[in-house]
């Protein structure tokens, strides 16, 4: 398990057990010092911890899970309910030791997951957070290995898209709806620099226009290289991305 390593949380929640959380790890596990007493082979042992970033709802309340039952039926992942205390573990994975299931399960997953879960940009007033989020989704749609927050040298890019988990990432995004346009184009330049990302800047379609102007000067290296997209399109290519897999999967073919 590494940084940025995507993870399900599966719990059970007012006689419902399923899928409620995605999440992805976040830094490298580590020891805390504190022995599990409920360890009956070592019960002074000391347990690799992990931290977590979750993605989209958090309420279990608002979300619609991947219950028990289909994902033993319509996906082939049977889950079976651990000791007291303790957590059950399956890995997603096609050349990692120990591996439950194949990754393509984990990806008929998410993207199920995603459909029934969609986040909502305001037409009016759009909002940073639902912007990242849907490009985030898109991204895990496309299966790709989709991260928001991406950092690098000290910059946090919005999301970045990657097409295997240990490579670099191909493309990445910058959403500026408010704020400081010379940031946004920084860290999307810098990344352009360090791992020859395509860079795409999401914004108003007032600021495109400055954007346009800042780049062919101070930016003019990544002038030929750089997407400067409207956000109202993000948001019909996401619509557009879900209402088609959301078909697919009418139709059984995810």
């Amino acid at each position: 398990m590494r940084e940025g390593t995507p993870i399900f949380l599966y719990g059970h929640y007012r006689g419902r057990r399923g899928i409620f959380l995605k999440g992805e790890l976040v830094g490298a596990p580590f020891e805390d010092g504190k022995p599990v007493h409920y360890w009956i082979q070592n019960p002074t042992g000391y347990p690799l911890k992990i931290r977590l970033r979750l993605d989209g709802e958090t309420d279990p309340s608002k979300v619609a899970p991947l219950e028990k039952g289909e994902l033993a039926l319509a996906f082939g992942i049977p889950l079976f309910k651990p000791q007291m205390e303790r957590w059950s573990l399956v890995v997603f994975g096609d050349d990692v030791v120990g591996a439950t299931y194949p990754y393509f399960r984990f990806e008929r997953l998410v993207a199920e997951f995603m459909l029934r879960n969609r986040c909502k940009i305001d037409e009016v007033k759009p909002d940073h957070e639902d912007i990242k989020k849907a490009i985030h989704q898109m991204g895990l749609i496309q299966a790709k290995v989709s991260e928001m927050e991406a950092s690098l040298d000290g910059y946090r890019l919005d999301v970045v898209w990657k097409r295997v988990q240990r490579g670099v990432p191909y493309i990445a995004f910058e959403v500026q709806v408010g704020g400081s346009l010379n940031d946004a184009l920084t860290k999307l330049k810098h990344a352009f620099d360090m791992w020859n990302s395509r860079p795409v800047l999401v914004t108003t379609e007032v600021d495109a226009e400055r954007a346009k102007e800042i780049v062919s000067g101070s930016f003019h290296e990544i002038m030929n290289e750089i997407r400067i997209v409207d956000w109202r399109d993000i948001k019909k290519a996401y619509d557009l991305k879900s209402q088609y897999k959301n078909f697919e999967s009418k139709l059984g073919l995810i």
